[in-house]
């Protein structure tokens, strides 16, 4: 990739609040991931979660980053931060 391909990804990733892969890594997987900031809004953690891309439905990995996002905001919450 391009270091502009890297920076539309990043602003795209910045925007949806989650980041997302499809067979990037590994053919036939898909992952999605939300960071996790600390009380300073640095990032501190990520929690991700990779599944089968033909085995799961769109409408559940959408489910899955809203799950993701609640875990998150705890995490960040555990870190002192507001949710944001």
């Amino acid at each position: 990739r391009t270091v502009t391909e890297l920076r539309q990804i990043l602003s795209l990733t910045r925007r949806q609040g989650y980041g997302q892969e499809v067979g990037t890594v590994t053919p036939g997987l898909a992952s999605v991931a939300v960071a996790v900031s600390d009380r300073h809004g640095f990032p501190a953690a990520a929690v991700a979660v990779t599944f089968d891309r033909e085995s799961v439905p769109d409408e559940e990995q959408i489910a899955a980053v809203f799950q993701i996002r609640q875990v998150t905001t705890a995490l960040q919450a555990s870190l002192g931060r507001s949710s944001g």
